[in-house]
């Protein structure tokens, strides 16, 4: 029997010279924004940028907004049903860093709840002040982790003040979260 199989032949391929848009090629944030930069100055790119910040991006935001609306219900809904979303579920430590400290905050103020947590004298011998700076530092603690989130992590690791910033948030969120889980059962009013 004789093989049906054909050869293939390969071609050469004619690689394109890089053009001042090949983002691709960027090897770091810098380069990116330089390349950008650069764009921006030339008619076209001129052209392009206004099309993107006047109409596209300002378009696409309004429409995802409506389009988020129903999912805004339907969090809504679950959040008074059974306490949490669908969506939080996404990013549980986000979520938690939003509301825990918030919620912490509430149970020591006066004016809003009463502020009458205090564990007494049974684990640790707390003062009522001191009770309730634990209590800040916990949150404050929560508030870290959304913060080394917020920080620019395509520039951590080159630019020293951000490795400061990093470090410092790295031991206010090991200290609260420890802080936490030793007074875990005394976090009630």
């Amino acid at each position: 029997m004789k093989n049906n199989m054909t050869k293939i032949h390969t071609t050469d391929v004619v690689l394109k010279e890089e053009s001042p848009t090949d983002y691709s090629k960027s090897v770091s944030l810098e380069d990116w924004e330089a390349k950008e930069k650069t764009e921006r100055k030339t008619f076209k790119g001129k052209i392009k940028y206004m099309y993107e910040d006047y109409f596209y991006y300002p378009a696409y935001r309004f429409i995802h907004k409506i389009m988020d609306i129903p999912d805004g219900l339907i969090a809504f809904y679950q959040r008074g049903k059974r306490g949490y979303a669908d969506q939080d579920c996404w990013g549980i430590d986000w979520y938690l860093s939003d509301i825990v400290p918030k919620m912490l905050r509430t149970m020591i103020d006066r004016k809003k709840h009463g502020g009458n947590s205090y564990p007494g004298y049974s684990k640790g011998g707390k003062t009522y002040k001191e009770w309730h700076e634990t209590v800040k530092k916990i949150a404050k603690g929560f508030e870290a982790h959304r913060d080394l989130y917020d920080l620019d992590y395509y520039v951590i690791g080159k630019d020293a003040q951000n490795r400061k910033k990093e470090k410092e948030f790295s031991l206010i969120e090991k200290q609260g979260i420890k802080l936490f889980t030793k007074w875990f059962g005394h976090l009630w009013d």
